[in-house]
């Protein structure tokens, strides 16, 4: 993980927040790295595979994680698919 990629976040969140959300951020940014890095090394899903998993068991944090992240929340733009997202890097 990058420190301009937590400077970011920071200068995108509002005045005051919790320790809470920062950490989702934070999450949310390791959770992009981690996926960029199983890209690089051929370790994926199709979107319709993906979509299968998720929908399958997902937990509360991921629900939420992708939700915010397909509003743009924690990145500088929204996020209309995971392949798009991640070609985009």
């Amino acid at each position: 993980m990058k420190k301009s990629a937590i400077l970011e976040t920071l200068k995108d969140m509002p005045d005051e927040f919790s320790a809470d959300e920062l950490l989702e951020r934070i999450i949310l940014l390791k959770k992009i790295d981690s996926g960029i890095l199983q890209l690089k090394d051929g370790k994926t899903y199709s979107q319709e595979d993906a979509e299968k998993k998720i929908n399958k068991i997902p937990n509360a944090l991921t629900v939420k994680t992708i939700e915010e992240a397909r509003k743009g929340k924690g990145i500088s733009k929204p996020i209309k698919d995971i392949k798009s997202f991640i070609v985009s890097l």
